[in-house]
């Protein structure tokens, strides 16, 4: 009974990855059809028919474990090979390291794989590449390459060439799958790289698809404090090539397989943070905006009985606004207040309150707060007097501080104070103070940063290179300079 279960779970999880693949005005019939299927044939003959149907690209594949101890050389623990159509012959794939045929966790009496070039071409590649892998996606990845031949008269020049790359996560019990169950839910992400490369003249063209199912963790949950939200999604794409037709005086494979490399990285690496910073970092941020605040996070004004600003500061009280307060938990402690010295000047209150009139010196919206001089007051107080706003402190402000308070308060993906720290090490380059009116001029035309290779780009995008976060803050310069202005 059990096992009839699994099999309806792993029909409905089939389904559902193919409804994924068709536009949804489709999805009806697809459904009807699923059905029918279901009512004619078996579990196990419904799922064979719906994985024909998916691309072997948009699937995770399977990956098997080589039996051989000639392949310990690579590290202690057993090697692992992708499984696909490169590299198989019946029910047996070839494992791309000892050249042989596996099936289950045996060998099979078939013929070597790939010989002479093919071979030299294709064992050095694995090494780079189980290598590579392992540098930048971490131990728990897999990257097998393939090779065969192109044009049969020529063998010795052109070849097909497959390069695939998998990254996942642990199972459970610590041990690495040897197939895919649609049911799991972790993370995969696949590369394959297919092309066709001219050992004679060092010449390649190689197409590109990937396939990514991630999640975002988005927090615990309220009834599980354990559990963590996610959000799902998986993406695939063939619109990635690279090519490369410099000729090169005499073959050298490792001077091939180092720029294949290299093509594959860049190649790897634009899609991979294109995806994350457009597709789930949106996602992401949509979510997070969704979630109701907590009944325990109240906004008070404050309460404390601050000590009195020196009279100069009363002047201006008539044109300014008050400083934003938030305040963690409800307690009695007037300590536990912290002001955030965002530039959205006004309060939120719970139900039913009133609003309490705060002692602190204020100053206009966004207002540039530099320029503090030290003077006395007539019983030789020392006090901070900024000439700019008319605004008097007892402490001198740290101007740079509300820089951070801005990103703090912008709900950004990342960590704003490693965008506060990465903005004051820019300034100090250009011996600057890093203060509001400094901040606003990340937007301004004068300040583009020319790089290496020749290319331009903003000195805000130099420090914040997610795209999202850029946004809201510039969005936010747009604002807040047009009030100032």
């Amino acid at each position: 009974m059990r096992e009839s279960t699994n099999k309806a779970e792993d029909v409905a999880a089939a389904g559902a990855s193919l409804l994924a693949q068709y536009p949804p005005r489709k999805g009806r019939m697809i459904l009807d059809n699923i059905v029918t299927l279901c009512k004619y044939r078996d579990a196990e003959a419904v799922l064979n028919i719906i994985y024909r149907q998916v691309s072997p690209v948009d699937t995770p594949w399977p990956v098997l474990q080589c039996p051989s101890a000639a392949t310990q050389w690579l590290s202690a623990t057993p090697h692992y090979f992708i499984a696909f159509e490169y590299n198989r012959m019946g029910d047996s794939y070839r494992c791309p390291l000892c050249n042989k045929y596996v099936s289950g966790d045996k060998f099979v009496s078939f013929p070597l794989g790939s010989s002479g070039l093919l071979r030299q071409m294709e064992s050095a590649a694995n090494r780079v590449f189980v290598e590579y892998a392992e540098l930048y996606y971490g131990k728990e990845s897999t990257a097998s390459v393939y090779t065969w031949e192109c044009d049969p008269a020529n063998t010795e020049s052109k070849m097909g060439l497959a390069v695939m790359i998998k990254h996942r996560a642990k199972s459970p019990n610590g041990n690495r799958p040897g197939h895919f169950s649609l049911r799991e839910k972790r993370g995969v992400w696949q590369s394959a790289h297919v092309g066709i490369v001219d050992i004679s003249s060092g010449a390649y063209y190689f197409q590109s698809s990937f396939y990514m199912d991630a999640f975002v963790p988005l927090g615990s949950l309220p009834n599980k404090p354990d559990a963590v939200g996610r959000f799902n999604g998986s993406v695939a794409s063939r619109l990635f090539s690279f090519e490369s037709r410099e000729a090169i005086a005499t073959p050298d494979l490792d001077g091939l397989i180092a720029s294949i490399g290299e093509q594959v990285q860049l190649t790897e690496n634009s899609f991979y943070g294109r995806l994350f910073e457009i597709y789930f970092s949106k996602a992401q941020f949509v979510a997070e905006g969704m979630r109701v605040i907590p009944q325990s996070t109240l906004f008070l004004p404050p309460q404390s009985r601050w000590k009195e600003q020196p009279a100069a500061s009363r002047v201006t009280e008539e044109s300014s606004q008050q400083a934003d307060v938030h305040v963690i938990g409800q307690t009695s402690d007037t300590n536990a207040m912290t002001h955030s010295g965002a530039v959205r000047l006004d309060y939120q209150f719970a139900e039913g309150s009133e609003e309490i009139a705060s002692p602190l010196p204020r100053g206009k919206e966004s207002t540039v707060v530099d320029d503090w001089k030290e003077a006395y007051d007539d019983d030789g107080n020392r006090y901070y007097y900024n000439e700019v706003t008319g605004e008097t402190a007892w402490e001198k402000p740290d101007v740079g501080k509300l820089v951070l308070d801005i990103l703090r308060n912008l709900h950004l993906m990342h960590s704003p104070d490693k965008y506060y720290r990465r903005l004051k090490k820019y300034f100090r380059q250009y011996e600057t103070e890093l203060n509001i009116d400094t901040f606003y001029s990340l937007t301004n035309e004068d300040q583009m940063l020319e790089l290496d290779d020749g290319s331009t780009m903003t000195a805000l995008e130099y420090i914040v290179p997610a795209y999202g976060d850029r946004r809201k803050i510039e969005v936010y310069i747009a604002q807040n300079a047009r009030k100032d202005a």
